[in-house]
This record gives structure tokens, sequence and C-alpha cells, in this order.
């Protein structure tokens, strides 16, 4: 049996969806152009970022079974955390190169910063949540 969908959570989803194949095609158009502008092809990459982000957002909470969940809930994080690379990764670079024209090195290296400090974010909410976790069970 499948849970119950939402109208909001299908909005969200087909919304994403929209975004991310709109910023896929205006980058292909821009690709047709010059095949060697960077910030198309990294609005490339947003795109699919921001449409696999949609599907990963559908995901959450569809698990059925207890075992599966487990199985499910780190697929659908490793999904969500390539998702959110690929927006980040893409955005960012997109931003640099193409809307306020610096160098590849000065995009990648701003770039690199994002997605570190991004990292240690999660390594720091992960190790907050397992205190949280040791600190209620004892």
């Amino acid at each position: 049996m499948h849970p119950s969908r939402s109208r909001t959570a299908d909005a969200i989803t087909l919304g994403f969806l929209v975004v991310g194949l709109a910023v896929i095609v205006i980058a292909l158009v821009a690709l047709v152009r010059d095949v060697r502008d960077d910030a198309a092809w990294a609005a490339v990459l947003l795109g699919l970022g921001v449409g696999v982000w949609g599907l990963w957002f559908r995901r959450l909470g569809t698990d059925d079974a207890a075992d599966e969940a487990t199985l499910n809930r780190s697929a659908t994080g490793r999904i969500g955390t390539v998702a959110i690379v690929g927006v980040i990764a893409g955005g960012a670079y997109w931003l640099l190169r193409g809307a306020l024209d610096r160098t590849v090195a000065e995009a990648v290296v701003v770039t690199g910063i994002t997605l570190a400090l991004w990292m240690v974010n999660r390594v720091v909410d992960a190790q907050i949540r397992r205190r949280r976790a040791a600190g209620e069970a004892d």
C-alpha cells in the first residue's frame, strides 16, 4: 500500500523539476552558441541538481517498512547529498564565472570553499545528533 500523496509535495517536486529543466534548456541554448562556455556547463550541472533535488524531496517519507526505511533513508540521503552538491557547485560556479565574470581559478576556489563549509556543517550536525542520541540512551 502506498502512502497518501500530498498536493503540496507534488507541487514542490513539479516546481523544482520545471525550474531544473528550464535552467538546462537555457544552458543548452548557450552551449549551442559557444560550446566552450564554462558558465553554461555549470548551469547544466545546476539544472540537473535542482531536478534531482525535487525528486529526492518527493522520496522523503515514502518508506513503508521499518527495516527498509533504514536502507532507503541511507540511499535517499546519498541522492540528496549528490543533488545538493550539484546545486551548490553548479550554482556557485555559474554565478562566479557567468554573472560576475570571474576567472576559472577564482570560481573554482570560491566553489571549493563553499562546498568545504557545507561539508563541515554536515559533519558537525551529525556529531551533535550522535551526542544527543548517546545522551538520551544513558
